[in-house]
């Protein structure tokens, strides 16, 4: 993408987030699976739900992480790439 887009992008982007705000969640669910999500990505971050772990618990993992890396959005769902 061109450097430019991503530089305006990033600062809209800055500005639709209010101050100290964590990162905009989206879970995914239904489709081919009927339990909870599995999967988690940020950017570049992704997360695998570990054996045994609620998914409160994963949601709460995977966001802070991607809170920490400074990572605006989570998606939770979906399909392993």
């Amino acid at each position: 993408m061109n450097r430019a887009i991503e530089r305006r992008l990033g600062a809209i982007e800055q500005r639709l987030m209010p101050p100290r705000a964590g990162p905009q969640v989206i879970i995914i669910r239904g489709g081919v699976h009927a339990r909870d999500p599995t999967f988690a990505a940020a950017g570049g971050l992704r997360w695998g739900r570990r054996p045994g772990e609620l998914f409160a618990d994963f949601q709460a993992r995977a966001v802070n992480e991607a809170a920490a890396a400074g990572e605006c959005f989570v998606v939770i769902g979906g399909l392993p790439s």
